[in-house]
């Protein structure tokens, strides 16, 4: 589960990107991650939570949820 300040950061930077306007990091570290997904600009998902199911490959190269 993400904790919370993760999904405040995911919140920020898909809508009032307010830690840009701070300075606290630059527009570009955000907009060019492969991670970054314009689609979800100023898009809330239910319940505020953008990953509600992650996976990943484990070291035998089998999926994890």
């Amino acid at each position: 589960m993400l904790n919370a300040k993760t999904e405040r950061k995911n919140t920020d930077n898909y809508g009032k990107k307010q830690i840009v306007k701070d300075g606290v990091i630059q527009a570009d570290f955000i907009f060019s991650s492969n991670g970054y997904l314009a689609e979800c600009e100023n898009f809330l998902p239910v319940k505020g939570v953008y990953a509600h199911i992650s996976g990943f490959a484990d070291q035998q190269s089998e999926p994890r949820v």
